[in-house]
C-alpha cells in the first residue's frame, strides 16, 4: 500500500471500480488522489468520464 500511495503522486487519473467502498486501499487512495488534484474516474458512473 505504501508503494501505491507513493505512485499516486505520478498519476494524472485514478479509475475506481464498483465496490470500492469495501476496499481499504481504495478508501485511502481516492481522497489522497482528490487532495493531490488528480482526476478520479468512477467506472460505474459514465458521466464522470467526460
Amino acid at each position: 500500500m505504501r508503494r501505491d500511495i507513493a505512485a499516486l503522486m505520478d498519476c494524472d487519473t485514478v479509475s475506481t471500480l464498483p465496490g470500492r467502498e469495501h476496499s481499504k486501499g481504495a478508501r485511502l487512495e481516492v481522497p489522497i488522489a482528490e487532495r493531490l488534484g488528480t482526476t478520479v474516474v468512477y467506472a460505474h458512473d459514465p458521466v464522470s468520464m467526460g
